[in-house]
């Protein structure tokens, strides 16, 4: 801001309570003086702001199998998007677990929910969407990540993330953030979703625990 700006804000400060009192008078030539020792130009902070070296970008990597994609999960999606610059989510292959979905439905839907997602709700972190295979913590090396996101829905998940996050941190040095979903899902699972549709149950009874395009492709996939 350039001094003189100062100078006729301070004038006029000092003008609407008697400009002819020689005290205000004194009072703004002082204030002068002292703006313009301590102000510097917008030119200067520029120069400065040029020095400073740029910070690293701080990614999230939200592994997981998503089978199904659930509201749980992007509820955890939609409270990381304030506390990171990015978000991956990263869909990988468990070999213990017994997929309902295939990888490319799972990447398939989760791009489109997440999308529905980023449409509703623009601001806040991007968020991007890829598979993997292999390992999670060399996965996330290979994206940059800075951490490792999980959902906790209540305490259980507490004991078995803290075992996992010091065993990540231990072995390839990366930390985890834990949040906690809203408690309307503190109990929803993408297992419990597989056993009610494997077992032929209601799957419209799911529609407040998935998002609309899963329910949909549940309902056509069971018919």
């Amino acid at each position: 801001m350039p001094s003189h700006g100062l100078d006729l804000v301070t004038f006029r400060f000092f003008q609407t309570s008697g400009s002819c009192n020689p005290w205000n008078e004194r009072s703004f030539q002082l204030s002068r003086s002292v703006w313009g020792a301590c102000i510097c130009t917008w030119g200067e902070i520029s120069a400065k702001a040029r020095t400073i070296p740029d910070m690293a970008e701080h990614i999230a990597l939200y592994a997981g199998s998503f089978d199904p994609p659930t509201l749980g999960h992007l509820d955890v999606i939609s409270r990381a998007r304030r506390l990171f610059d990015r978000i991956v989510v990263g869909i990988g292959e468990n070999p213990e677990k017994q997929h309902m979905l295939s990888p490319d439905d799972r990447l398939a839907l989760m791009q489109q929910v997440v999308g529905d997602m980023l449409d509703a709700s623009p601001s806040g972190a991007p968020v991007e969407v890829q598979t993997y295979d292999g390992l999670t913590v060399d996965f996330a090396r290979s994206i940059g990540a800075a951490a490792l996101l999980r959902g906790i829905r209540n305490v259980t998940d507490l004991a078995s993330e803290c075992q996992l996050a010091i065993a990540n941190r231990q072995v390839a040095d990366i930390e985890s953030v834990f949040v906690i979903t809203d408690e309307r899902y503190g109990f929803t699972s993408s297992s419990l979703i597989r056993q009610i549709v494997e077992l032929g149950g209601d799957i419209q009874k799911l529609a407040n625990i998935v998002p609309a395009a899963v329910l949909h492709h549940l309902d056509q996939a069971n018919q």
